[in-house]
């Protein structure tokens, strides 16, 4: 129609002039469409080429995590401690070539952290046109070795935090959990518990097994008629290892074979050698017992005559015939232990390259509540000196304010932490319960402490249990007998009073154990016999 329209004289030039015009045009537009098309193909190419940039970064990267994560795996089958915090841009770099592309990051979960357990986050992270991208492997690591040491009686699984805000007393309508006489220790494994008592009288039982496996309805077990006064018990497989407090001068050591959780079977008590003394001053009796790497190490009360030493150690291989290996304590040798041995805990640590087995004791040393002993070789224990092949002895502050003078009455060892109660404080300025850094057994330093608030005349704290950023105290204040303390910041050190829950105690407390999120308290409880109670968490607050 266009060109119909355009006929006439001029035509012909009218025509060219279009023609050109048209073409010019076209021209221009094929430029613009073939622009655009070289453009997109371009921005294709470099989007392209960016996806596979990213790709392979993400591929470096996690290959980085992974293999910081093995690492640590394979460092905590040879020494569980050795795995630490680590960050190529901070002050412990982690180990291997550094990459100046990325940041590698190894971090231990406080809230994971128990006796043979905890969680490690392994990150590696990289910057990308302004963009902060980041690779994070999360992995559980078992102290394998440690468990095994113990015989299998360290927790692997944390407690929730928040939930031991608001702790209950489980009761019981098929069993109550009472017994003869006066509940005085327990060892709980497995949701089994061990719990001895001081006999209500002669031919009375003071042993005794309960299984909790299932919580409401709990099924009391083998019982045993052992001695008039045990005082403590560390379970290990398949054997309990007990002190016997009888204030006589043998049968110090008591073990007892519990394969059988219906007939527990009591081996020959073993005595101490060259233990001797005169009640009520020096009863040579059994005080505290701890099991490690089929070793039993047991404390007596304080012991003067002719040098008797009130730390020793059996090799119990052979749990029916145990074999005393050497001693440490005695005024009359110039050594440091002559003093109630309240409480013992035993583990290996690396210092300085060199691997030693430590025994931290909460003894009644006025101006040394904490000794650590180097039992490396039991036959021939050094005077701690104050160096990592001597051990040490530190005196906790505040043991002489207001002339109070406070015993080392109960202890815990989780990490490179020290965590020790005592004898009630009754100055406020002095303390109760202590934080300490234990990572150099030569040199042990306070990392923090509080004043329990405790009221009853001549209480102390007689139990602590550590996992994760919690650190479960039992005392025996009949007002404050149970106590939570959240320990994340050891220099602010928070508490939680639980009678505010209702859970009545009527009594006190004479130990704690901890055990798949459940606290196990044994009563001194005279008058009900009501001698074990079990304690767990739900959640929310009081």
């Amino acid at each position: 129609m266009m060109q119909a329209q355009l006929t006439g004289k001029n035509k012909k030039g009218l025509v060219l002039c279009l023609s050109k015009g048209f073409s010019t045009l076209e021209i221009l537009i094929a430029f613009a469409v073939l622009i655009l098309c070289i453009t997109a193909v371009i921005l294709v190419v470099f989007g392209n080429q960016s996806v596979a940039v990213d790709t392979q970064t993400n591929i470096e990267a996690i290959s980085k995590a992974q293999a910081l994560l093995e690492k640590a795996r394979a460092d905590s089958r040879e020494d569980f401690e050795s795995v630490e915090d680590c960050d190529d841009g901070g002050v412990t770099p982690c180990s291997g070539v550094a990459d100046p592309l990325y940041n590698r990051k190894l971090t231990i979960d406080p809230a994971s952290v128990t006796q043979c357990g905890e969680d490690i986050i392994s990150s590696t992270n990289w910057t990308v046109e302004g963009r902060t991208m980041t690779v994070d492997f999360i992995t559980h690591l078992g102290d394998i070795v440690t468990a095994l040491a113990l015989g299998g009686d360290c927790a692997f699984t944390p407690p929730g935090l928040d939930d031991w805000k608001k702790p209950i007393d489980l009761s019981y309508g098929g069993i109550d959990l009472k017994t003869e006489g006066k509940g005085k220790a327990i060892d709980a494994q497995n949701n089994i518990a061990y719990l001895v008592t001081k006999a209500a009288g002669n031919n009375k039982d003071d042993f005794y097994i309960f299984d909790v496996s299932d919580i409401d309805n709990p099924v009391k077990h083998g019982v045993l008629d052992i001695s008039d006064g045990l005082e403590d018990i560390d379970v290990a497989g398949d054997y309990a290892f007990i002190a016997n407090d009888e204030n006589k001068n043998t049968e110090q050591l008591v073990v007892v074979d519990i394969s059988d959780l219906d007939a527990p079977n009591k081996f020959t008590p073993v005595s101490l050698p060259g233990v001797s003394g005169t009640c009520p001053a020096t009863c040579p009796g059994g005080r505290s017992i701890f099991y490690f790497n089929e070793r039993a190490y047991l404390g007596t009360h304080r012991l003067v005559a002719g040098g008797a030493a009130e730390f020793h150690v059996f090799d119990v291989t052979t749990p029916s015939s145990p074999s005393w290996l050497g001693s440490k304590g005695g005024v009359a040798l110039g050594d440091p232990v002559d003093h109630n041995l309240n409480d013992i805990f035993v583990k290996t640590q690396a210092v300085g390259g060199t691997t030693r087995t430590y025994a931290y004791l909460a003894t009644s040393n006025d101006i040394g509540e904490l000794t650590v002993l180097n039992v490396t070789n039991p036959g021939s224990i050094p005077n701690p000196a104050g160096t990592p092949a001597t051990g040490s002895i530190l005196n906790l502050p505040g043991s002489n304010a207001a002339n109070e003078r406070l015993d080392g009455t109960s202890l815990f060892v989780l990490g490179d932490r020290a965590y020790v109660g005592r004898e009630r404080a009754t100055n406020a300025m002095s303390r109760d319960f202590f934080v300490i850094n234990i990572s150099n057994p030569g040199t042990p330093s306070i990392l923090g402490s509080m004043n329990l608030g405790l009221n009853s005349s001549g209480s102390s704290v007689v139990g602590i249990h550590v996992a994760a950023n919690l650190a479960f105290v039992a005392t025996s204040d009949p007002n404050k007998p149970f106590v939570v303390l959240n320990i994340s910041d050891p220099a602010a050190i928070t508490r939680w009073d639980v009678v505010a829950c209702g859970i009545d105690f009527s009594t006190y407390p004479t130990d704690l154990d901890y055990d798949n999120n459940l606290i196990y308290l044994p009563l001194f409880n005279a008058s009900s016999n009501v001698n074990l109670k079990i304690i767990k968490a739900i959640g929310g607050s009081c």
